[in-house]
């Protein structure tokens, strides 16, 4: 990963978008958001998609240095070729848009995630596409992600449904779909308490927003929620 630093670092800074020539033969590994910088093609070649993966996973927030904060932007976005067999290897490709709705611009990070293919056969890539998506506002195409799995029955799956039909201003709708998520043994005393007060079964809600992921970053901000101090 630190390699990968310096060779983003030695990109032109005027370098924008991917060449598209062949990212339809990139999968996942050649999916970045709108106005992404280039990426040299072989950039992963050679590396191992399992540490890759790994390196993905150890960077839980980003770097407080502006300028590493910068170069991890980059690495999470760019599009390039996948590693030696990790065109095959989608769980590892997953962890590069995990790190991207951690480190990257919200609006990027949900560009990117958005863009992925057929995501509806990727349950574990929609939730991060979706709650990438909500994170930045985007209601309508995070809740299309979620009508296009209305068959899962995971929590985050019962819980956007619910959250959907709230921040759309179908009251009846999220009321329903929120019993059946505690039917279904949902237990998150404030989702239930948001989705209540949004719709306008109980006359209060939470009293302090939750910024801990994209769902719960949307209802926030529908409810004008201020986080913790």
């Amino acid at each position: 990963l630190a390699t990968t630093c310096l060779a983003l670092a030695a990109l032109p800074a005027q370098a924008q978008g991917v060449r598209a020539q062949n990212l339809g033969d990139l999968g996942l590994w050649g999916v970045s958001p709108a106005g992404a910088p280039e990426a040299p093609p072989a950039l992963w070649a050679g590396a191992d998609p399992r540490l890759l993966a790994l390196a993905f996973d150890r960077i839980a927030a980003p770097p407080k240095s502006p300028a590493l904060q910068g170069l991890a932007r980059r690495i999470a976005t760019v599009a390039a070729e996948a590693p030696p067999a990790g065109a095959q290897d989608a769980a590892s490709a997953r962890r590069r848009f995990a790190f991207a709705a951690r480190v990257a611009r919200p609006d990027d990070a949900a560009d990117m995630a958005l863009r992925a293919p057929r995501l509806d056969l990727d349950p574990e890539l929609s939730q991060i596409a979706a709650d990438a998506a909500f994170a930045d506002d985007r209601i309508e195409p995070a809740c299309r992600v979620v009508q296009a799995l209305a068959s899962r029955s995971e929590p985050y799956w019962l819980q956007a449904r619910a959250a959907c039909f709230a921040l759309r201003g179908e009251g009846p709708a999220a009321d329903l779909a929120a019993d059946l998520a505690r039917a279904q043994g949902v237990t998150d005393p404030w989702f239930f308490a948001a989705i209540a007060q949004k719709t306008g079964a109980a006359p209060r809600g939470p009293a302090i927003g939750q910024y801990g992921s994209g769902l719960a970053i949307a209802l926030s901000r529908a409810l004008k929620l201020a986080p913790a101090a």
